[in-house]
């Protein structure tokens, strides 16, 4: 069995798709909870960007911070380094 979470968030850290998480976006940093109960463990974690929002082509890259069977931090930069706002598509899968 495996629990898994597949969502979306926009670029303002609200889930637009997706349940069993909610998100935020605080000082450049999306904040993801898990609902209470959802992984026992650490789960993996695969963020990507989605930059169709932004009205051109970008390149950014998604890094995700202290995960935990609670949630994570995922934060967003362009290929200079520089934090962005951008769409982030989220896989969360812990097997049991």
């Amino acid at each position: 069995m495996t629990r898994q979470i597949i969502a979306k968030i926009d670029q303002q850290g609200s889930v637009v798709a997706g349940k069993g998480l909610h998100s935020d976006y605080k000082s450049n940093i999306y904040v993801v909870e898990f609902d209470t109960g959802i992984f026992k463990s650490t789960p993996v974690i695969i963020a990507t960007t989605d930059t169709s929002s932004l009205g051109g082509t970008y390149t950014c890259s998604a890094s995700v911070h202290d995960a935990g069977y609670a949630g994570c931090k995922i934060s967003v930069q362009n290929l200079n380094g520089q934090d962005v706002k951008a769409a982030i598509n989220l896989f969360v899968s812990e097997a049991v």
